[in-house]
């Protein structure tokens, strides 16, 4: 747990980062009419499961591989960095214009996956987020091996 919680914090930041730089806020905000606490909702949403399911799929990723392989920490970075952009792959197939879910009460559909905005959300966000999550895993995964704080 923690590893998880540095990783779920950053991950967050970086994924906020990168929805607010591509996806501008301006943009969704400025021309249409909603409210602002709607379009916010829906950034951090957003951010908050893809930070969760970098929480979530990581540890136990690396709980089966150091079973299977020892401590490995390289490959099982490696692991969560590929399993990862497969995940949000899944994710974009599933989430094209009209087949995600809507959460109610957000734009998360009409900002992030209408149209060709979910190949952009693969690209921009869930691949950069994978790499990322790979090598905060390796880091914090060294971090805790050499106990350092």
């Amino acid at each position: 747990m923690r590893v998880a919680m540095p990783a779920l914090t950053i991950c967050f930041a970086i994924t906020l980062g990168l929805l607010l730089f591509i996806f501008p806020w301006g943009v969704y905000q400025g021309n249409f009419h909603f409210a602002w606490q709607r379009t916010l909702l829906s950034y951090i949403l957003l951010a908050a499961i893809v930070a969760l399911l970098v929480a979530v799929v990581s540890p136990m990723l690396t709980s089966r591989m150091k079973r299977r392989f020892g401590s490995q920490l390289a490959a099982a970075a490696v692991l969560v960095g590929t399993s990862l952009s497969l995940l949000f792959a899944l994710v974009m197939v599933f989430s094209g214009p009209g087949l995600f879910l809507e959460i109610p009460g957000t734009r998360v559909q009409g900002i992030f996956f209408s149209e060709w905005k979910f190949l952009e959300f693969y690209a921009y966000v869930g691949l950069p987020v994978s790499v990322c999550a790979a090598i905060l895993h390796l880091w914090l995964g060294r971090r805790a091996v050499t106990g350092s704080r």
